[in-house]
């Protein structure tokens, strides 16, 4: 029988002989919603698992979670995940007390299939420099009657 549901992937399945064969790679934006510090149900090793929102450019607001296993030889993989977040830490024992810094962070990533395994690489953290309180900033390097009107309208339209 047919499978009647179609569920979007990542990329293209193709199918041979009855059996499930994926080898692709997509790339796209996410942001950290949740990280964690769990015990792995196999190992009891910690590990970091992290909730990531997809933004761009498929799939937008779908979720997708990657775990982070401290072992000694995956220990250099996550502190460069923690780099690339913008977290720097001198000593592991310091990050559960620096959790909540990794929250909102918009990172590129890939997510590659092959097989039955699927993973998540963090390529690079995206820096907006364009935030709500950088007004002040771009207003100055206008001319200064175009900085006057536009102060003295915002100043009248928070008097109404």
């Amino acid at each position: 029988m047919p499978n009647r549901f179609r569920f979007p992937t990542w990329g293209l399945v193709t199918a041979s002989k009855g059996r499930r064969r994926t080898n692709y790679s997509c790339p796209g934006q996410v942001v950290v919603e949740k990280v964690e510090i769990a015990e792995a149900h196999t190992t009891g090793n910690p590990m970091l698992k992290w909730t990531l929102r997809v933004l761009a450019p498929r799939y937008v607001n779908r979720l997708m979670w990657r775990n982070s296993v401290f072992t000694p030889n995956t220990l250099k993989f996550v502190k460069t995940d923690l780099h690339i977040c913008g977290l720097d830490l001198e000593k592991l024992s310091d990050l559960p007390r620096n959790l909540s810094k990794l929250l909102d962070v918009k990172l590129e990533v890939t997510k590659k299939t092959k097989g039955d395994n699927e993973n998540i690489y963090f390529n690079s953290r995206i820096v907006n420099d364009r935030t709500a309180g950088s007004f002040e900033f771009w207003a100055q390097r206008l001319p200064s009657n175009v900085y006057q009107m536009q102060v003295r309208y915002v100043l009248s339209f928070k008097t109404k």
